[in-house]
């Protein structure tokens, strides 16, 4: 495991990202079918087909908020987003410049499964990795986990709903920016989507993990596990416990969003 200092800063951002991002792509209402043309009287000679009129344009959602003229500053997307993400640790990535650009940059590394570690210094919890000797074997020490649990209580604090709104008027913003940065022809949502579904595929593994130290970093000497993305990496070091409390609030903030995820087996894994 390389960098042990500073591992799941991942997770904690990706959801101020859902914080400051997460929700539906409103459906545009269906127009009225145009009515059929009525048939021709049984003496009356055929008449030439009618063409029906043009189906009327669909109408956008009155509910949905429009959107900023101008992009919003990073004093605006603060102020808006602390409803959401709350206090401390998370509202600390706040703090930061470029908000937009950053967020944006974040998710768009872990969809491709790298790690953003370098854009999420300010997330670094206290203490430090520990691992332990049983055995004449090097293991990570399960202490290690409860660095990670004040991040765990913040993101299950989130209010989704309230996410999802601020989602709505960012947006557009942050099409713009994933159009700047992203894979061509893809969109931010889709981005988004991916990137909750790299980290829903991260086991909660219960046992032992042995590891390895090589001469710049520890590997983890179970197959499974090591050959994870450096983004599930993050997340599978907060512990099973925190994992599965990070990937509950995860699903909500889909569920409450309209995102459509894929399908993931149960990662619940045991050595």
């Amino acid at each position: 495991m390389s960098e042990n200092n500073r591992k799941p800063l991942v997770i904690a951002f990706l959801l101020v990202v859902l914080g400051a991002g997460l929700a539906l792509y409103l459906a545009m209402r269906k127009p009225d079918a145009a009515p059929p043309a009525p048939p021709p009287a049984p003496t009356s000679p055929p008449e030439a087909p009618v063409t029906p009129p043009p189906p009327a344009p669909a109408e956008p959602d009155a509910a949905r908020p429009a959107p900023p003229a101008t992009e919003p500053d990073d004093e605006q997307i603060r102020a808006q987003a602390a409803q959401c993400v709350g206090s401390a640790p998370l509202a600390r990535w706040l703090e930061n410049q470029s908000l937009l650009g950053k967020g944006v940059a974040v998710v768009d590394l872990i969809a491709r499964g790298e790690s953003p570690r370098k854009l999420l210094s300010v997330l670094e919890p206290t203490g430090k990795f520990r691992s332990l000797r049983q055995n004449e074997r090097e293991y990570l020490d399960p202490q290690s986990y409860e660095r990670y649990t004040p991040l765990a209580d913040a993101v299950e604090a989130m209010d989704a709903q309230a996410c999802g709104r601020l989602y709505q008027r960012l947006e557009p913003w942050l099409e713009k920016k994933y159009r700047e940065i992203g894979e061509p022809g893809r969109t931010f949502r889709a981005a988004l989507t991916e990137a909750i579904g790299e980290l829903l595929r991260v086991p909660a593994f219960e046992g032992d993990i042995p590891l390895s130290t090589t001469a710049v970093n520890m590997k983890m000497d179970l197959p499974e596990l090591e050959n994870l993305s450096d983004a599930q990496k993050h997340l599978l070091r907060m512990g099973p416990k925190n994992v599965r409390r990070i990937q509950t609030k995860l699903r909500e903030l889909a569920q409450t969003s309209g995102l459509s995820l894929p399908t993931t087996p149960d990662r619940k894994a045991t050595p």
